[in-house]
């Protein structure tokens, strides 16, 4: 028993051991690449950190290494590349709470990102429903837009003018018969949403 117990031991040293031989190997090779951009400097400072700190197991970052990943992790990850992303996931390790406005860093950069405009949604409930339902909405702001409710032969039973500004309208349908009917949300064509809603009693 004693000599599996040693050997477990010896096995584990060898393992620790050469953790750290090739985390050594691998920082002597990222610091004799030698770069000026921006974006290799900066995948080689995080590596760098990574390799010294949590790559020989040591998972306190002094306050140099802690400025330099705060300089990466602040700029736009366009012209700082992925060790942008590698230097705030280290920090959040420290501080889960770091917070990065790329639209906001980039532009200060002068590198315009494209924001990929929301959809418009809207949904009734509960549906089906009796007396009142709720439009639970998002749409485009200062956009006027308006809630068209017809039966199931098409006539236009109730009209709406939505707010944008808001996300949620209660409206009655209790002058309404019980059946199927179908809403359709337009705003000056720039969209339509449709659904149906069913009245019960």
């Amino acid at each position: 028993m004693e000599s599996i117990l040693n050997y477990n031991r010896n096995v584990f040293s060898i393992a620790d051991s050469s953790l750290v031989l090739t985390a050594d190997n691998i920082r002597f090779v990222n610091e004799s690449i030698y770069t000026s951009e921006t974006i290799e400097v900066n995948e080689q400072v995080v590596n760098e950190i990574y390799l010294s700190v949590i790559g020989q197991e040591q998972f306190q970052l002094g306050d140099d290494a802690i400025n330099q990943l705060e300089d990466i992790a602040a700029q736009c990850p366009l012209a700082g590349g992925n060790a942008v992303f590698k230097a705030r996931a280290i920090l959040s390790l420290i501080n889960d709470e770091l917070d990065y406005n790329d639209i906001n860093i980039c532009l200060q950069a002068g590198i315009l990102l494209r924001q990929i405009p929301k959809k418009p949604t809207a949904r009734l409930y509960p549906n089906p429903t009796n007396n009142s339902v709720t439009l639970v909405y998002e749409l485009p702001k200062g956009s006027p837009a308006e809630l068209l409710l017809f039966n199931s032969t098409g006539m236009l039973q109730s009209k709406q003018l939505l707010n944008t500004e808001m996300t949620q309208m209660i409206f009655s349908t209790e002058h309404l018969t019980p059946g199927v009917y179908h809403y359709r949300i337009n705003s000056h064509n720039e969209f339509q949403l449709n659904g149906k809603l069913v009245i019960i009693r």
